[in-house]
């Protein structure tokens, strides 16, 4: 049986993108740590159970995945991994609200509680394009890495919301104000992408408005699409219900999905439950 609770680790690296973003790196190894205090195993060394551990290896990590980041004494959010190195793994938050603000303040040697890597990530396609609204860019991080030949077209409000710029600098950028790149966003050059016929997928992670239009440009190309969506999350482990969409669990069915599904689902692009259960409108009219 999986072990859920929060681990703590150490923060070893920051790097900060304009006033809004920064990316934290925490030592996560694969090998259960020692504890003076962790429990000795009541079975011998001849059972056949295994022994139990309170600090498991890290499971398999598939792009597109997300952790629950612990403050202890404040609260615990989801963050998609946006690196994973051997003995070490990145998170990127933006500043949205007093706990992602408290998380983003912390300083390098200091320690926050890790639990996952949770949910269902994309499924690998070598030919493929990436588009990326925002803070999206974290999710499709990993995949930039792996697929380095692959068009990825990045959007942002503005020059000064702009982030892994220097890891990733082939980049084809657009702000919403012309201060960086090209006037306008992602979508306005996805059509033009997917004329290419070598492009077999696309992934996307962003703003839902733009997640939606992605979605449908896809469908009208005959091209496969996979979105990561963002959902108000507590357990992340499909039980709490508090983010779904649709009858679908975004932290266990997703948080990856096929573009194609999404549109059929009357709550994508439109609507969300907020952290008291609610229902509240996205911003932007469902296109």
């Amino acid at each position: 049986m999986r072990n859920d609770l929060p681990r703590m680790r150490t923060i070893v690296e920051r790097v900060e993108y304009g006033d809004t973003t920064v990316s934290l790196t925490m030592e996560f190894d694969d090998t259960p740590p020692s504890s003076p205090l962790a429990p000795i195993s009541p079975f011998p060394p001849f059972s056949p159970f295994p022994p139990f551990s309170p600090f498991p290896p890290l499971p398999p990590f598939t792009p597109g995945q997300f952790v629950m980041v612990w403050l202890p004494g404040v609260d615990e959010k989801p963050f998609s991994v946006s690196r994973r190195q051997p003995g070490r793994l990145e998170v990127t938050i933006k500043r949205l609200g007093p706990v992602s603000a408290q998380i983003a303040d912390m300083k390098v040697g200091q320690q926050v509680g890790l639990r996952g890597p949770y949910g269902r990530g994309f499924t690998l396609e070598e030919n493929c394009c990436i588009v990326a609204g925002g803070v999206g860019l974290a999710a499709v991080a990993p995949l930039i890495e792996m697929f380095p030949q692959a068009p990825v077209l990045y959007g942002e409000d503005t020059r000064g919301n702009l982030m892994m710029t220097d890891r990733f600098p082939n980049m084809r950028i657009f702000t919403r104000d012309g201060s960086a790149g090209e006037l306008g966003f992602p979508t306005d050059a996805l059509p033009a992408v997917l004329s290419d016929p070598r492009i077999r997928m696309v992934y996307s992670c962003g703003p839902e408005v733009m997640l939606a239009k992605v979605a449908r440009l896809c469908r009208e190309a005959g091209v496969a699409s996979q979105i990561s969506l963002e959902r108000y999350m507590k357990c992340a482990m499909g039980v709490c219900g508090q983010c779904t969409m649709d009858g679908l669990r975004v932290c266990a069915d997703g948080p990856v999905f096929d573009g194609a599904q999404l549109l059929q689902a009357t709550d994508f692009a439109f609507r969300r439950l907020d952290k008291s259960g609610s229902w509240v409108h996205l911003d932007g009219e469902r296109q």
